[in-house]
């Protein structure tokens, strides 16, 4: 009997002008959409330059993507109205100061990254949810459960460890940021700058040092045992962070559920779910289409028992598949070459196009027929070494950026309102997408 687990989407958009400048209107766009749609998924996010947006999480991700479509031409109407467009980068390519918000869970989140606090509202991504294994969550405790069946532990472990190996693949396909502040960082700059860290060689950014184990990439676990030990002991350094940065805010640093005081690119989430929330915002149609590569992977993980094997034979060959085992590279390999790799030069690197590659043949193997041609855009990308983050750069270039240089603020300005329409444009290709593929 197919395993059927639910799948929602979470997303978030900058807000610019008809010049292609940043705009803080958030609250007056989300004001505008609930007059017109009371129950749309439209929320504050934290800071006022930004929009969320979210889907009602559904068993097939045609249903949840056309949730996520409805309440993003929604927010597109609602924008219009305030004279703002929805970009759909990760990284605004020019200058700007976020208007940020200081209330609530937010004040917490200030006081914890101080002078860093304003890179949260300079970053936006997408983070797809895929329901845990059915038993393995307590909704009461929003944790995972102390007690486990057999079946139930093993697939936890093997959903959590195939996300991590699987990252540097997502996060190059969705990759759409390759400037901050008007310099080229790297292809996805978003990730650099947000995880920060050793890994990515880059101390300034966000999780860096004492935050690192709080934002980073996470290591495979080996058991249902070690991810709960995990959860459990990073709550215990979250409260003696608290206490040690900002003690005066300890008694009111209440979340609802001790997973949520964590933000890895992969989470256990307290809503029931295994969060990817490494990827760069894309258009929409791409985001429709790796959803459904994942749903299948998933559910190969969770129907069939698939075991993920980290070992030097998914070095040899990526995602190597042999009776019943995928083998995948060592956390190390993932984390401190692939993840590095990936953020910094994307497809242009061998290591991380041929991972790519393995990846969607993978996916492919496992996807229903009628569904492979939605992996024909990835496909794309490997063959022509060239994301969206790549297009963006050649667009660049054509404004009059010049390699090594700072990209000029009309070029980012121009830039921006290009990427703007474009998502427009593909709101209606990804409606015809989710009508043909009603069936995943």
């Amino acid at each position: 009997m197919a395993v059927k687990s639910t799948l929602g989407f979470e997303v978030e958009f900058f807000l610019i002008d008809s010049e292609g400048r940043v705009v803080y209107n958030a609250d007056k766009i989300i004001e505008a959409s609930k007059k017109m749609a009371p129950e749309a998924a439209i929320i504050p996010e934290i800071a006022e330059n930004m929009l969320e947006l979210g889907s009602t999480p559904s068993t097939k991700i045609s249903e949840s993507a056309q949730s996520l479509l409805d309440n993003l031409n929604i927010a597109v109407k609602a924008a219009s109205e305030e004279k703002t467009l929805l970009l759909p980068m990760s990284t605004y390519p020019g200058d700007f100061s976020p208007k940020m918000r200081d209330t609530g869970l937010y004040k917490i989140k200030k006081k914890l990254f101080g002078e860093k606090y304003d890179i949260t509202g300079k970053c936006v991504g997408f983070h797809l949810h895929h329901a845990l294994p059915e038993g393995s969550f307590d909704a009461t405790s929003k944790n995972l459960k102390a007690v486990l069946s057999k079946k139930t532990k093993k697939s936890l472990v093997e959903a959590y460890n195939l996300s991590i190996a699987i990252d540097p693949v997502l996060t190059t396909f969705m990759q759409s940021s390759p400037f901050y502040h008007r310099k080229h960082i790297g292809k996805d700059s978003r990730i650099i700058v947000y995880r920060g860290g050793k890994a990515l060689g880059y101390e300034e950014g966000l999780y860096s040092k004492h935050l690192q184990e709080f934002g980073e990439l996470p290591p495979y676990e080996l058991n249902e045992s070690d991810l709960l030990d995990m959860v459990i002991e990073r709550y215990s350094v979250w409260k003696k962070v608290i206490r040690d940065l900002a003690p005066e805010i300890v008694d009111t640093a209440n979340y609802e559920s001790i997973l949520d005081t964590a933000w890895n690119p992969v989470k256990i989430n307290p809503h029931g779910t295994i969060e990817l929330r490494g990827m760069d915002i894309n258009l929409t149609s791409s985001l429709f289409s790796i959803a459904v590569a994942v749903k299948y992977l998933f559910q190969n993980v969770y129907e069939h028992a698939l075991h993920v094997v980290p070992s030097d034979a998914g070095i040899a060959e990526y995602f190597k598949e042999e009776k019943g085992k995928l083998f995948v590279p060592p956390d190390d390999y993932v984390r401190k070459k692939l993840q590095y790799l990936s953020a910094y030069l994307g497809m242009e690197n061998d290591s991380v196009r041929n991972y790519c590659k393995s990846f969607l043949k993978l996916a492919k193997s496992v996807m229903p027929t009628s569904s492979k041609n939605l992996l024909k855009p990835f496909e794309e990308m490997v063959e022509e070494k060239r994301t969206v983050s790549d297009q963006i750069l050649e667009h660049a270039k054509k404004l009059g950026y010049k390699p090594g240089e700072e990209l000029p603020k009309e070029a980012a300005e121009k830039l921006v309102l290009a990427h703007a329409n474009r998502l427009l444009d593909d709101l209606e290709k990804t409606q015809k997408l989710i009508e043909k593929h009603k069936s995943v």
